[in-house]
């Protein structure tokens, strides 16, 4: 059986943009194209998973495909580290990283970072885009900070009923001790009256309630 990992299809500049470090080896490069060597970056991940004991830069690693022509294999040049881009939660996602340039009838995703952390509106990437290449659509555009948000979702509307309940429990609980230490003092009338009467002052007579 063989392994199972994502394929992410990128441009040269991807790592910088998205700032995940290059473990090994080296990023791609203009040359890599469809007249060059396929070649492919593996994230840390995948590389311990199949060389565990091994440097992965130079290996190689089949690609089948579902349908057409085989693939020919790809030179692993590069390790990258390892990101968490579909869930938060989980294992390691094993990734690896082909070059567009070497698959250009593919659709990749764009990636924009703004300067300064400034996120970039879709109207913006539509403009970006079209002063380069008309011809090309942006369908839609999210941020990191939207994906976070929908990925954290779950756990923070979880996280406000066990908020809600915990309010409604200390509530019941503090209502329940008030019926307790009321009866409490009404059935001790007499004992605090004479309590009273023997000089204990107002402060002893509610600490001894408290007790």
């Amino acid at each position: 059986l063989g392994t199972r990992a994502s394929v992410v299809e990128i441009s040269k500049a991807f790592f910088d943009v998205m700032r995940i470090p290059m473990l090994r080896g080296r990023t791609f490069t203009a040359s890599d194209d469809e007249q060059s060597q396929p070649v492919v970056i593996v994230n840390r991940a995948l590389a311990e998973t199949m060389w565990p004991a091994r440097d992965p830069i130079g290996q190689w690693i089949a690609w089948p495909a579902v349908e057409g022509p085989p693939r020919p294999p790809l030179q692993v040049v590069g390790v990258a580290a390892d990101t968490r881009d579909v869930t938060l939660s989980g294992n390691r996602p094993l990734t690896m990283y082909v070059p567009y340039a070497q698959r250009p009838g593919s659709r990749p995703a764009l990636v924009v970072r703004g300067r300064a952390g400034t996120p970039v509106s879709p109207n913006v990437l539509r403009r970006l885009v079209a002063s380069v290449d008309p011809s090309v659509a942006v369908l839609g555009g999210r941020t990191l900070l939207d994906r976070l948000q929908a990925e954290l979702r779950p756990q923070r509307t979880a996280s406000a009923w066990i908020a809600g309940f915990g309010a409604i429990a200390l509530m019941l609980a503090a209502i329940g001790l008030y019926g307790v230490v009321s009866q409490s003092v009404l059935q001790r009338t007499r004992e605090l009256a004479i309590r009273s009467a023997l000089g204990a002052t107002p402060r002893v007579v509610f600490a001894t309630v408290l007790r």
